[in-house]
């Protein structure tokens, strides 16, 4: 029966079945569908069929670009079957449902994190910080493939992050790293965390190479005023605690978020507060899994 203004098209769904197993991971993520331009995902679900080991405890699906996913924080070395654990439900915040242009690629992502290598602090102290703060982190293998950052954040509301890796210029940051010409930086959108240590995870646009001499700086940069990190207060040598930018020129302040970060890193001096900052390495931690994944995609 027409509609009142008119017919209109009414979209149908069709139910795609993808077996994965932990061999189909590749940079930490499994690619599962292409969601074309106009489509929509609707609904995800996962079915376990031999349980994942490593760092598979917080499995997202949807596009690893937006980091906001359709199934959130699944863990999938719990158990196998479609439990409540796997299942798919409504993310609120899910950005890459449907494909306004170009192709989408579908992915569970955090599959393998790889090795963390954190240096910083440890304690359960915490500071407001409102500017670009740089960490350095030592004793890395040169060669090694470094794909996201990391920092420990106790509090935040609505903020988003950028996160980059400079290499050593005599216990400073000197230049950002690239790859293939490339800025390796990258962006988390929209964190909330409440009162509790978080290690926060940035993956990187591009994946950083170690440098000959093992050390880098990761740098980390948020949006707003209202951040809290992980810090110890102390003094010493700036490569023992973290180096930050405020007053500098250019501008490391919360309120030149969108011009950072810089190619070469801007020092306003060397910080009283150490924070916890770190480096995700790009090594296998994922031995054993398969699951069955089915799509629902309007078309």
């Amino acid at each position: 029966m027409p509609f009142a203004g008119g017919n209109r098209n009414v979209a149908s769904t069709q139910l795609t079945k993808v077996s994965v197993t932990f061999s189909d991971i590749v940079g930490g993520d499994i690619a599962l569908y292409n969601l074309e331009e106009d489509q929509a995902l609707v609904n995800v679900y996962a079915d376990v069929t031999t349980v994942f080991d490593g760092t598979a405890t917080a499995v997202t699906i949807g596009d690893p670009a937006d980091l906001d996913g359709w199934q959130q924080s699944a863990d999938w070395t719990a158990g196998t079957g479609l439990t409540g654990a796997t299942r798919g439900a409504y993310v609120s915040t899910f950005k890459g449902m449907r494909s306004t242009s170009g192709t989408i690629v579908i992915s569970a992502y955090n599959v393998d994190l790889g090795t963390a290598v954190e240096a910083g602090a440890t304690a359960d102290a915490n500071a407001s910080i409102t500017y670009l703060t740089y960490k350095q982190i030592t004793g890395l293998t040169s060669g090694d493939t470094i794909k996201s950052v990391t920092g420990d954040i106790y509090n935040t509301t609505a903020t988003s992050f950028k996160g980059g890796v400079y290499d050593d210029n005599s216990n400073q940051p000197g230049t950002l790293l690239t790859n293939g010409g490339n800025d390796c930086v990258g962006e988390l959108t929209n964190q909330t965390i409440s009162n509790t240590y978080t290690t926060m995870s940035i993956p990187l646009d591009y994946t950083a190479t170690v440098p000959a001499n093992g050390i880098v700086w990761v740098a980390i940069v948020p949006n707003t005023n209202n951040s809290n990190y992980r810090v110890t207060a102390e003094g010493g040598s700036s490569y023992a605690h973290s180096v930050y930018a405020t007053g500098s020129v250019p501008s490391g302040l919360f309120s030149n978020y969108a011009n950072m970060l810089y190619s070469t890193a801007n020092i306003s001096g060397d910080g009283t507060n150490n924070v916890r900052f770190g480096v995700m390495i790009d090594t296998a931690t994922v031995t054993q899994g398969a699951a069955d994944i089915y799509l629902e995609v309007a078309k």
